[in-house]
């Protein structure tokens, strides 16, 4: 649910495989992958075009990120999540992402939003010749998405890391099998789990949603409490353990951890805040496997690679490793 931030880390930094600076620890069953959000990063800071002028920078490092992630976390399977046909939450609250332009904009003009556009089916495709498995649902975000086909694995045991920049996800570390990772501005790997969740946000997972509701979240144009901010909805938060809670105690004033005035405040955008939460909070959905989906075509998808100008991916070793990241798991043997 974030937007994208012109400050976004360097995916270039990820060009040569053998110079990622990072070999982490952390293995993983699975790796999902937030796939707008990691598109419009590497789109960002990825602006080459082909000989056509065909912009393919956001392909390029999409890719590129796939590969130094599936070496470094050990995940047998990556999954790639999408946005929903639909998205219920406009319907609940009509404002929702109502301050966001196409795309952001640099100095030269790029138009991000219009090189996601353009790349977005491209990428589709080369991920369904790779044989990697993409999901969506018929009414929701991709948040819900990675939340819901996180659950899921985690049911059967598996452990699963979320590949996602979105701080919304962070919800997905309430099951202890899911964390949630990412790269800074160096470009080195970043593991969230339940503690650094902590941390970084000022509460637990649980609490994402009454957080965010609080203080608000400019990037989906959510207002919040006025006068209330991150620190202050953390410290109103500290004596209990949802919203609702919190509500009842700005009706009655016991357990009250704030100031006349902000339990003034908050009691009188209760109704709001309750709406604020629910867009806020990850949901369980439904799931749909793209129909493209099929065993990896590695002919294919080296003679489509070298045809958009992605030629140190179409070697053998990144071909190989990309026709091997998706596993026979939801296929079942190939006859």
């Amino acid at each position: 649910m974030c937007s994208v931030v012109a400050d976004c880390p360097t995916l270039g930094r990820l060009e040569k495989l053998d110079n990622v600076r990072l070999h982490t620890m952390h293995e993983f069953d699975h790796l999902l992958v937030d796939g707008r959000n990691m598109l419009y990063r590497a789109a960002w800071s990825n602006q080459m075009l082909t000989h056509r002028s065909l912009p393919t920078g956001g392909v390029f490092g999409f890719l590129r990120t796939l590969l130094a992630a599936y070496r470094d976390f050990g995940c047998p399977t990556i999954q790639v999540c999408w946005e929903g046909k639909r998205n219920w939450r406009f319907k609940r609250f009509p404002a929702y992402k109502g301050n966001r332009s196409r795309g952001p904009r640099d100095d030269t003009g790029f138009d991000c939003g219009a090189a996601v556009a353009s790349q977005q089916p491209l990428l589709r495709e080369l991920l369904a010749l790779a044989g990697i498995a993409q999901w969506r649902t018929p009414d929701g975000e991709c948040d819900d998405v990675l939340y819901a086909r996180g659950e899921e694995l985690a049911a059967d045991g598996e452990t699963v890391a979320v590949l996602s920049h979105d701080r919304d996800m962070y919800q997905v570390t309430t099951n202890p099998l899911c964390s949630v990772i990412r790269t800074d501005k160096d470009g080195d790997w970043h593991v969230v789990d339940r503690t650094v969740c902590e941390q970084e946000l000022g509460g637990p997972p649980e609490k994402i949603p009454a957080l965010k509701a609080l203080a608000g979240d400019s990037s989906d144009n959510i207002p919040g409490v006025r006068g209330i901010g991150p620190k202050i909805a953390a410290k109103l938060m500290v004596p209990h353990t949802s919203l609702s809670e919190l509500l009842s105690s700005a009706r009655s004033g016991e357990r009250w951890a704030g100031s006349a005035r902000q339990r003034s405040q908050v009691h009188d955008a209760a109704e709001d805040v309750s709406i604020f939460e629910e867009i806020v909070r990850l949901q369980m959905c439904e799931l749909e496997l793209s129909p493209e989906h099929h065993y990896p075509e590695k002919v294919d998808l080296q003679a489509a690679l070298e045809d958009l100008g992605i030629l140190t991916l179409a070697e053998e070793g990144p071909l190989e490793a990309l026709c091997s990241m998706g596993g026979t798991q939801l296929f079942g043997e190939k006859h």
